[in-house]
């Protein structure tokens, strides 16, 4: 808002120029009710072809389906609840089908349910005290995996559905507490992560041919390790660590060997890593100074393909197409919520954006843009901090600050 201040040390605030201070006071008020009427947006799966985009928001006051065409164009309502939440998962690899998930009357137990392309709906994860996720598409495309606590409220287990009839199969009994990752192309194995503290996770692989738990990374001390994806042919994890380091790094650690191999090694956050379907491309996050800057390199060629500025923005989230031709992202900035973004990978390409989040009321230049403070703290640490200066704030008018 453009009358709040968000400062992390007194010297934060600063003067503005006369001519900016003028220009500050034409800079109107908005109300918290228009700016409370923004919309959400989630979710960004590709069709078959690649030409729309399945997306929920809560325009309507409760999140529904819709498809959005990849060219900007006016998008459909795939669902149309008026008392339940429905969250649009993906469409099915294939054909015009879709998955979604959807809990009863706000209690927070999803379930995971399908619609067809008459538009009936199946509920795939019956039962009144449980809750399912969507845990990924196999590699063949012949099946997809859910997790759900039906056998036992306190663990996740993972089971695979077939796509032609949904009959199912229970692929890893959970009795460990662990929380199931990723799964290599040919299903044999799950990446498995055992939370033992805020600074410290280990990574376990589960094999189903012998039914054996391994455990992957061996580390002392406050390790964290972050399982991302299988690599296409199955020998290899990707993971997030900060072993030996200050910031989540991302490594490539063989199954077999237990050889680790670095990837990404920026100075920032690698936020997240995404493998495209033939393996080609990986999409990388990094956190880069409060911006989450997106990188896709060609596995091949190891470079990094170019890819339109935009600044100011960071992206929060990344899907690549099925044809590997293109990726969907959710970018936000300091004065922006997220909006969906379509991105064709062809050189020169300009992103299309299919969503505007914020209320048309309110002019996104009127509001204020963060920047990055710094200062030392009292053991001598430099202690970052994003700061948000009213427009009208100067050294004789100052304003409410909220830390």
């Amino acid at each position: 808002m453009a009358r709040v201040l968000t400062v992390f040390s007194s010297i934060a605030v600063l003067a503005l120029s006369p001519l900016a201070f003028a220009q500050a006071q034409d800079v109107p008020e908005y109300t918290i009710e228009q700016f409370l009427d923004t919309v959400n947006y989630r979710g960004a799966s590709f069709s078959p072809d690649g030409s729309r985009l399945l997306v929920s928001h809560n325009q309507t006051g409760i999140y529904n389906a819709y498809s959005y065409p990849a060219d900007g164009g006016a998008p459909t309502a795939l669902t149309k609840s008026t008392k339940e939440t429905i969250f649009g998962v993906s469409y099915f690899p294939n054909d015009e089908r879709i998955l979604y998930t959807s809990d009863q009357g706000g209690n927070e137990l999803n379930h995971i349910f399908v619609r067809e392309i008459d538009g009936t709906v199946e509920d795939l994860t019956p039962g009144e005290k449980l809750k399912a996720s969507f845990a990924g598409w196999a590699d063949d495309e012949q099946s997809f995996f859910v997790s759900t606590n039906e056998r036992d409220p306190q663990f996740f287990d993972v089971y695979e559905y077939q796509t032609d009839g949904y009959a199912r199969e229970l692929i890893y009994k959970n009795e460990d507490g662990y929380f199931p990752g990723a799964i290599s192309p040919d299903k044999q194995r799950i990446a498995l992560t055992k939370i033992v503290t805020r600074a410290k996770s280990d990574v376990f692989i589960y094999d189903r041919a012998n039914g054996e738990t391994t455990q992957l990374s061996h580390h002392e001390g406050d390790v964290v390790c972050r399982p991302q994806h299988f690599s296409k042919d199955g020998k290899s994890l990707r993971c997030l660590t900060d072993k030996d380091h200050e910031f989540l790094y991302l490594v490539n650690e063989d199954l077999d060997s237990g050889e680790q191999k670095l990837i990404q090694k920026p100075e920032w956050d690698v936020s997240y890593a995404v493998r495209s379907k033939s393996g080609r491309y990986m999409a990388v996050g990094v956190n880069e100074d409060a911006q989450t800057r997106l990188r896709v390199i060609d596995m091949i060629t190891s470079e990094e393909l170019e890819l339109p500025e935009m600044d100011g923005l960071s992206i929060v989230s990344v899907n690549v197409s099925r044809k590997e031709d293109a990726v969907a992202i959710y970018v936000q900035s300091g004065r922006v919520p997220s909006d969906l973004y379509y991105l064709s990978l062809a050189h020169g390409a300009k992103p299309v954006q299919l969503t505007r989040s914020l209320n048309k009321a309110i002019d996104p230049d009127h509001l204020v843009e963060p920047e990055v403070v710094r200062f030392d703290s009292f053991d001598g640490v430099e202690v970052p901090g994003i700061l948000y200066k009213p427009h009208r704030a100067s050294g004789d008018d100052k304003r409410p600050a909220l830390v």
